[in-house]
């Protein structure tokens, strides 16, 4: 999900400013240019560091594969 490069010891801190300003400008999400994409790849980077952000990535992604399985299976049903 995250590029490896980022993932390197010598970037650590640089992780948390960035993990925190994607997830700040994913709320915004409905502007142009930003998008709700960036929550996840925020927390996607806040989690190489930090336990509860891997915990908010893993609830948050858990959420939408229930609400990906609800709309196929309504889908479906058409």
């Amino acid at each position: 999900m995250i590029p490896e490069w980022i993932k390197h010891p010598k970037w650590k801190w640089l992780r948390p400013p960035i993990g925190v300003a994607l997830v700040i400008l994913g709320m915004f999400g409905f502007l142009p240019v930003l998008g709700f994409w960036m929550i996840p790849l925020g927390l996607a980077v806040l989690a190489v560091d930090f336990r509860w952000a891997e915990r908010a990535l893993d609830w948050l992604m858990e959420k939408w594969r229930s609400i990906e399985a609800v709309y196929r299976a309504w889908r479906a049903k058409k």
